[in-house]
């Protein structure tokens, strides 16, 4: 008899015996990342830690098939299973496929480590959430701004509805004065 697992301790990712290959036309092929396992369960927290270069971002970059071009997931599978769904093996999905483009963002998000690269330097803090809250939430304008000023506030950005309005570069540093 399979004891049963409580709902809080049931893994909604789970990494199994993954290996992530670079392949080079001039070179052998690098197995860059080798057997990971790791398992995240709701309401836990999960770190990833280790040297520059070891592999850390390319393990993240793997469960939302982000990977660059000459990278392959070559062994192992990443089980996605929401509460209450079926659960998914983000290995098998095409990385330009519907189910997987439901999933990220929506689900299974990043927050990359380059400022630089993550938001717009030319477009509202606001008006991106706007955008990805559209998309996923399927919101209109007026809504989508409420959520938005909604999560900036549920992360501690004091001042989230004059926060939104602000560009990527006025949130950098001290957060504590509205711009």
């Amino acid at each position: 008899m399979t004891p049963l697992i409580p709902m809080a301790d049931k893994p909604i990712l789970t990494i199994s015996d993954m290996s992530i290959t670079f392949s080079s036309p001039d070179e052998a092929d690098i197995e860059a990342v080798r057997q990971v396992d790791l398992t995240l369960t709701p309401g836990k927290t999960l770190a990833l830690v280790g040297e520059s270069g070891c592999g850390k971002s390319v393990t993240a970059r793997a469960v939302l098939r982000l990977l660059d071009k000459n990278a392959e997931i070559r062994r192992g599978s990443i089980l996605f299973e929401p509460e209450g769904e079926a659960a998914t093996d983000i290995v098998k999905l095409k990385p330009d496929s519907l189910p997987l483009r439901a999933i990220r963002g929506n689900q299974i998000s990043m927050i990359f480590q380059e400022p630089m690269s993550s938001l717009s330097p030319v477009h509202t803090v606001g008006d991106q959430i706007d955008e990805m809250v559209i998309i996923h939430e399927g919101l209109k304008s007026k809504q989508a701004r409420e959520r938005t000023v909604a999560l900036l506030d549920q992360v501690g950005i004091p001042g989230a509805r004059e926060r939104a309005d602000a560009y990527p570069f006025q949130l950098s540093g001290d957060c504590g004065s509205a711009p």
